[in-house]
């Protein structure tokens, strides 16, 4: 997994005829120290929709199969995870809710992640983006998924579609036991298909 470091550049600042400029660098062992809040809830996801769009940017997403559709939720404060219906469609979006201030005065490490539930014959389309965190998918039986991922990996495994589409720019791809056609693009990283099988497979 990469580490997601959130890097803000702190704004030149005079005093008593002095500048003085705090600059971006890359030193994780004080700014982790910083640590924030850590916010953790579960929430109740059922309802009258069948295609589920997942976006995040720090949080790790992990889908996995259940008994109730659910959502369990562990972020640092100032973050939460917007949920919309519109369409036959239920947006769950990751939000900074930062204040201004703290989002320009701001170097550690980011620790936020988003567990999703799902029985079988809830949803029949998974579209899941992320920035600069994981996606796991296990054990979905969907009619289409379709993942886009910038820089982090990407696992499925278990699972069976009509359609599977995973795009990631910088990271690594591994699907273990897919039934589906698939279509599968990496720029730089590694690409890992076990145990899968499917009428076409673009690569």
């Amino acid at each position: 997994m990469y580490s997601r470091i959130v890097r803000r550049c702190m704004i030149p600042v005079t005093a008593a005829g002095l500048l003085f400029m705090a600059g971006c660098g890359s030193n994780t062992g004080a700014a982790d120290a910083l640590s924030a809040p850590v916010e953790q809830k579960v929430y109740d996801i059922s309802g009258d929709y069948s295609r589920l769009d997942i976006q995040a940017d720090l949080a790790d997403i992990v889908i996995q199969p259940g008994a109730a559709a659910s959502m369990e939720v562990s972020l640092e404060s100032g973050y939460e995870m917007e949920q919309v219906i519109e369409d036959d469609t239920l947006y769950l979006t990751e939000r900074d809710r930062q204040p201004f201030w703290q989002k320009i005065f701001h170097f550690r490490s980011v620790h936020n992640s988003v567990v999703i539930t799902l029985p079988e014959n809830v949803i029949e389309e998974l579209v899941v983006s992320s920035g600069v965190s994981d996606i796991n998918i296990s054990g979905q039986k969907i009619h289409s998924i379709s993942v886009k991922e910038s820089n982090a990996d990407v696992i499925l495994s278990d699972c069976e579609g009509n359609d599977i589409q995973i795009e990631n720019t910088n990271g690594d791809v591994k699907l273990q036991n897919i039934t589906a056609d698939l279509k599968a693009e990496l720029q730089n990283g590694n690409f890992q298909l076990l145990d899968s099988s499917g009428s076409s497979l673009y690569t």
